[in-house]
């Protein structure tokens, strides 16, 4: 396991967890056919066992005001263990009739930081003043109030399984939160103890921002040593692409007197199913979109392509090169799906997609170099 902070879902087969200093757990569950059964018994370095805690002992069911269908009932609670505490032989519950696309595979999210931070610098503050600063997202639209500093940053935990349009319940994570705040806020991923990360950093909010994204857990982050107020709205991904399916549409906008816009989307490394990115793009006469991945392994996944122009609509599913270039492309889209099981392939086959969109100034361009723009443009 890597160092706290760091979580699992209840669908993780763990069974006993090393820690080098004592840990709290908080547990977020939207499983609607009941709380599961888990259960932590702790141990210290010297062998000797404490009590076997039960989490419905303090895992509460609360009842939120959805603005999808209603009254929304979750889970939520937190428990610190002994400051003595090395090792925590676990049960989870029973996940063997789901899947990986299944909305109920990543429904439970038990998070674990160290007790010093949640009885520290981190003390009564998140969702019902539980401390560690840990807030959850119960509701396909939310909107959360999170401080943070730097000796204590927000959590924020987003299961599947929550209330989405249309009377269904998810299985994406959360795709965009927007964010108003003083100061500028590090996003990270939050990892998960059984597949971590080498790159937790996701991006930096700047002030006020609005960035889609597919995670179920997330750190903000500040240098600040006065409490920044974050007023952040999330929502969740949409089930329109059918069932076990997420879908992510990103309007990219030009700034004002610029020619040249960059940025990037990837896929959820813990995420399940197929996912659709929708990429629109802003229309000129002559435009260059510069595509470059990071991460791609095709032994682990598999990535099919459509994209529009004003005059050619191109589709197929190719292995493709380190990086390509299109023109005057309007709209492309990226059809993400698993090769294997969620355990098979490092990173789960998670990849990253950068984009560097240009408005080209003819007056600039000879003709020749517009050919040999043209050419190489294909995929």
């Amino acid at each position: 396991m890597p160092d706290l902070p760091f979580m699992l879902f209840g669908s993780d087969n763990v069974s006993k967890i090393a820690f080098t200093e004592a840990p709290c757990v908080f547990i977020a569950s939207a499983l609607h056919s009941g709380f599961p059964r888990i259960t932590f018994r702790p141990e210290n370095l010297e062998g000797s066992f404490g009590h076997t805690v039960n989490a419905s002992s303090f895992v509460d069911t609360v009842v939120f005001t959805s603005s999808v269908e209603g009254p929304v009932t979750a889970h939520f609670g937190a428990f610190c263990f002994p400051k003595d505490t090395s090792y925590l032989a676990t049960e989870f519950g029973d996940y063997s009739q789901y899947n990986s696309s299944s909305p109920e595979w990543r429904s439970t999210i038990l998070y674990f930081m160290p007790r010093t931070s949640v009885e520290g610098p981190c003390k009564g503050r998140g969702t019902h003043k539980l401390g560690g600063n840990v807030f959850i997202v119960f509701n396909a639209l939310q909107t959360i109030t999170a401080s943070a500093n730097s000796a204590c940053p927000a959590v924020v935990l987003a299961p599947t399984n929550v209330p989405a349009f249309y009377y269904t319940t998810s299985t994406c994570s959360i795709i965009q939160a927007s964010v108003n705040s003083s100061e500028n806020i590090d996003v990270l991923t939050v990892q998960n103890g059984v597949l971590p990360l080498k790159n937790t950093y996701l991006f930096t909010f700047t002030h006020s921002a609005t960035q889609d994204f597919l995670r179920d857990a997330i750190l903000l982050v500040t240098t600040s040593e006065k409490w920044t107020q974050n007023d952040l709205q999330f929502s969740y991904g949409s089930p329109y692409y059918g069932s076990g399916n997420c879908g992510l549409e990103i309007n990219v906008k030009l700034p004002p007197d610029e020619k040249n816009v960059s940025g990037s989307f990837d896929t959820n490394p813990y995420g399940g199913g197929q996912v659709y990115y929708t990429l629109y793009l802003p229309s000129y006469v002559y435009t260059l979109t510069e595509f470059q991945f990071l991460g791609e392994d095709f032994g682990c996944m598999t990535l099919d392509m459509v994209y529009h122009s004003p005059n050619i609509k191109w589709s197929g599913s190719l292995q493709f090169a380190n990086s390509f270039t299109l023109a005057n492309v309007e709209r492309i889209e990226f059809k993400y799906q698993r090769r294997h099981r969620y355990y098979d392939c490092a990173l789960n086959g998670a990849l990253t997609i950068y984009y560097n969109f240009r408005v080209l100034d003819l007056s600039c361009e000879t003709e020749s170099g517009l050919r040999q723009n043209r050419q190489r443009m294909e995929p």
